[in-house]
């Protein structure tokens, strides 16, 4: 069986625990979410592709998550942990050992 995962590349906290888990629960769910704070997700784990999820999606937007649970209706879907990605200067905050590595060193 053949599952496919994608993540955001914006997303310091994204552990290998993580990928495993989801590759795991997709042995018993048909879908996996790692929905983001804000409003969108990190990961999407699915057994089948699903291009409904894809079309017409107002991307960067807080609606994506709900937009794209709407159109999984009927589907299981297994929502993991909220977590936070990085998409403006102020969501570093929550990641201070990253922001700590990226400012300038006197």
């Amino acid at each position: 069986m053949s599952f496919v995962l994608i993540i955001g590349s914006d997303l310091w906290s994204l552990k290998p625990k993580d990928i495993d888990l989801s590759f795991k629960l997709l042995l018993t769910h048909d879908v996996v979410i790692g929905p983001a704070k804000d409003g969108g997700y990190y990961l999407l784990g699915l057994k089948q592709l699903r291009e409904n999820i894809f079309k017409s999606m107002p991307w960067s937007t807080d609606q994506v998550l709900s937009k794209t649970l709407n159109a999984l209706e009927g589907n299981d879907v297994f929502l993991l942990e909220e977590k936070n990605d990085i998409d403006i200067l102020e969501d570093l905050e929550d990641h201070p050992d990253l922001l700590e590595k990226i400012r300038p060193h006197e």
